[in-house]
């Protein structure tokens, strides 16, 4: 009786081992498929990730000359205005009478303005000149 109770026992522990092993093995099939496919997404993310990247250094490079021309542009105008802010001086200057210089014939000399919104000269000021 000892003896059909030592093999019923190893039986069971035989099975009980085999079951343990498949569970194993079962688990770490689980595992590595788990593994494999966060490795995959992994490797997916970080070709989007890159596409980014790339895009974003292609806006950086367009703003970029965007603002180099931006500031290229303003320098122009400061150099005109200088231009312009030296020749009203001269212009000034070389009148023996600055002070009898309507406001009309300095802003003629000196702005951008359109001539319809300036009153026109009297005969008196077109004297002058």
């Amino acid at each position: 009786m000892n003896n059909d109770f030592s093999q019923t026992f190893q039986k069971i522990e035989r099975g009980l081992v085999l079951t343990a092993s498949l569970l194993i093995l079962v688990a770490g099939g689980l595992v590595f498929r788990s593994c494999r496919r966060i490795l995959s997404e992994r490797g997916e993310f970080q070709g989007q990730l890159q596409a980014l990247n790339d895009n974003l250094e292609n806006v950086v490079e367009l703003r970029t000359a965007e603002l180099q021309s931006e500031v290229a542009e303003r320098k122009r105008a400061e150099l005109l205005m200088a231009d312009q802010a030296e020749f009203l001086f001269n212009t000034i200057e070389a009148l023996s009478h600055p002070f009898m210089l309507s406001m009309s014939i300095i802003i003629r000399l000196s702005s951008p303005i359109p001539q319809r919104w300036i009153r026109p000269m009297t005969y008196r000021q077109r004297a002058m000149l």
